[in-house]
């Protein structure tokens, strides 16, 4: 039987054990996770297949290029990634500085397994709310366009005339006709096609 897998990770830590033990209890978890032993190799493994990752556990203190570089790289490649911050060397003022840089969680070593896999769980559940997000307001967009209006004669011609030109202005418009000939879609069309959202 093919279980399903949840999403996938890039770990980055420059301690060996954290990534073993990050990996282990991540994978059990079903994600599918990559990890990287330096804030140099976490940024190429991410600037290489982007679109893979949808979160990144990062370290905060490495040497070279620290978490907060990689969090900063990240969110320029790609900015709805979600990134959460682990350190051994937790303050406020690192995490508030991270929280602005986007980080989407900030969690102090040694952390709690179950913390951190309801935060993961969060994050990706935040993420495919936001995926939802965008495919219904395509949809939605798409819906209400003047094409999806059928008709081709003379009349309904002279229809997606006037649609256009209202659609632009400012104006009310009140539309009648009779139950059943889409005054809700033309209503749907002008308000969609407007400024009035």
């Amino acid at each position: 039987m093919n279980e399903k897998n949840y999403g996938k990770i890039l770990l980055i830590d420059d301690e060996p054990s954290i990534l073993f033990s990050l990996s282990s209890l991540l994978t059990k978890q079903k994600y599918i996770c990559d990890t990287a032993e330096s804030g140099a190799a976490g940024i190429k493994a991410f600037q290489q297949k982007p679109e893979e990752y949808d979160i990144v556990i990062t370290d905060f203190m490495m040497p070279g290029i620290d978490g907060m570089q990689v969090l900063k790289t990240i969110r320029q490649t790609r900015p709805e990634a979600c990134v959460i911050m682990l350190t051994a060397h937790g303050n406020t003022e690192n995490a508030v500085n991270a929280m602005k840089e986007g980080a989407y969680d900030y969690l102090s070593k040694p952390y709690e397994n179950e913390k951190l896999k309801i935060v993961v769980r969060q994050a990706f559940e935040r993420i495919n709310l936001e995926r939802e997000n965008v495919i219904l307001k395509s949809q939605l967009n798409c819906e209400y366009k003047f094409e999806n209006i059928i008709g081709n004669s003379d009349k309904m011609n002279v229809v997606f005339d006037k649609i256009s030109k209202v659609a632009v202005t400012d104006a009310t418009v009140l539309i009648t006709g009779e139950s059943g000939t889409g005054k809700e879609l033309v209503a749907k069309a002008i308000h969609f096609n407007s400024g009035r959202k």
